[in-house]
């Protein structure tokens, strides 16, 4: 599938973004990366109570950013090529 992402909100302090995937209607948060070849985004797939709480409060998006990079929420990767490393 190829997903379609509609960013609603910016957050370049702590590099991520909330929106929308255009195809399904899927809320997202997506988390910039760093690997040896360069740095994208992984998108995590979001309700829409959990995307309506961190559109509302910028430090929960970023707390939940972390987690994600720190390996959690592997579940809800939106597209598993872009699964985040070991």
């Amino acid at each position: 599938m190829n997903y379609e992402y509609e960013e609603s909100f910016v957050s370049r302090r702590y590099r991520f973004e909330l929106g929308t995937e255009r195809t399904t209607g899927s809320r997202y948060i997506g988390v910039m990366t760093d690997r040896s070849a360069g740095e994208w985004l992984v998108h995590y797939r979001l309700s829409q109570n959990v995307f309506d709480e961190l559109m509302s409060d910028v430090g929960k998006g970023a707390a939940f950013a972390k987690e994600c990079l720190m390996g959690h929420h592997k579940d809800l990767v939106m597209d598993r090529r872009e699964q985040p490393g070991p």
